[in-house]
């Protein structure tokens, strides 16, 4: 009973990290690359001062070559860290990669001042080094772990070949019991920052998602239309559909709210299937919806797509010989309308599918309209 529960408890967790390094990929490269800067420079300056006050604290210690060559490398990395790596901010898996060079170079580094310069001397920067690492970066608990063993099963290779048996053994223990300790911070840390991101993605989604359908709730749908029509453009390709269910109360009023809930869920998972991932979906209130589509599509092609959501969203009741359809207004951005004017005049074609008898797709130019807004304005003379 207790081993069922432990594997459960470990195929949880490992579904958790799962889903927490993927959804939160970005966010968690955004965090890296600070942590790399912010490291880089911490790493150089402390070998710096080292190098500065060592001779004053260790009678006869002397520069090698090995502390000067981890100088220049910690200050070339402090330099594109800061510098060059701008680049590769929204690319998280090479963000991970310059993550796991860096730890290499500088426990490597250190390794190589632990072995070589004194050989009949204890290490001293290893086993430190093993339990701090999994604290530098947020990466997934395996790699943490494999990087560790393979730097630990270098350090005890050259430990046996360069020092004498008892130093080597000394270090050996040392830097097992730091392995240990640094598997169980990674394990330690892993777990924290797995449970807090994603208790903050589930508040995030709970924010910003429509419960019911799994699309945009008005608050959000709305933000992003208003950021995405808010500059404008000499290449416009940008397209605002709205979408309204025709006699929708009816659907509730003969059979009850939870088939129209379905309906409405059923619409959610029809709009994500049919439209990109780069458009922005959004239930905007009760049966009405609303999408940017942020692609280049022919005006034949996007009726086409419209077509495909409309014959889906009439099929939802087919098997209870029940029809639900739906209008829909299109505009097509002439790159400088806001989101308010892009709103009313995909309202008003909406409308005007609703007027030719529903179950309708009304697709204009939002140049179009702006024309015949400016033609009907009432001309003033002064006398």
């Amino acid at each position: 009973m207790t081993m069922s529960w432990l594997f459960a408890q470990i195929r949880t967790f490992r579904a958790m990290r799962k889903t927490y390094f993927f959804e939160a990929r970005e966010e968690i490269a955004h965090k890296n690359l600070e942590l790399l800067r912010m490291l880089s420079v911490v790493v150089f300056c402390l070998n710096l001062i080292l190098l500065l006050i060592t001779p004053f604290l260790i009678t006869g210690w002397r520069i090698s070559g090995l502390y000067w060559l981890f100088l220049i490398l910690s200050g070339a990395m402090a330099l594109c860290s800061h510098f060059f790596l701008e680049k590769i901010s929204m690319k998280p898996r090479a963000v991970m990669g310059c993550c796991l060079v860096f730890e290499v170079v500088v426990i490597g580094c250190c390794m190589m001042i632990d072995v070589f310069p004194y050989p009949k001397s204890i290490s001293t920067f290893m086993a430190p080094l093993l339990v701090i690492a999994p604290a530098m970066f947020i990466l997934p608990l395996f790699l943490h772990v494999s990087l560790l063993s393979g730097l630990y099963i270098l350090y005890a290779f050259l430990e046996m070949h360069v020092k004498p048996f008892r130093n080597a053994q000394i270090d050996l223990f040392s830097g097992l019991i730091g392995l240990l300790f640094g598997i169980l911070v990674a394990f330690t840390i892993t777990n924290f920052r797995v449970r807090e991101g994603i208790a903050k993605n589930q508040y995030k989604r709970l924010s910003t998602m429509d419960q019911l359908t799994g699309l945009y709730n008005r608050a959000t749908i709305v933000d992003l239309m208003t950021k995405a029509f808010a500059t404008q453009s000499d290449e416009p390709e940008k397209v605002f559909v709205l979408i309204d269910l025709d006699d929708f109360k009816r659907v509730n009023d003969q059979w009850g709210h939870q088939t129209g809930d379905f309906v409405l869920e059923r619409v959610g998972a029809i709009l994500r299937e049919c439209f990109g991932k780069g458009d922005a979906i959004g239930r905007s209130g009760g049966d009405e919806f609303m999408i940017l589509v942020a692609r280049k599509l022919s005006r034949h092609d996007l009726v086409l797509l419209l077509d495909d959501v409309e014959a889906r969203v009439i099929g939802i009741l087919a098997e209870r010989g029940e029809q639900v359809s739906c209008s829909i207004g299109v505009i097509i951005w002439d790159g400088i309308s806001t989101f308010s004017e892009m709103f009313r005049y995909a309202d008003e074609a909406l409308y005007s599918a609703k007027r030719n008898g529903r179950s309708c797709i009304v697709v204009e130019k939002a140049s179009d309209r702006r024309t015949d807004e400016a033609e009907q304005k009432p001309t003033l003379f002064s006398l």
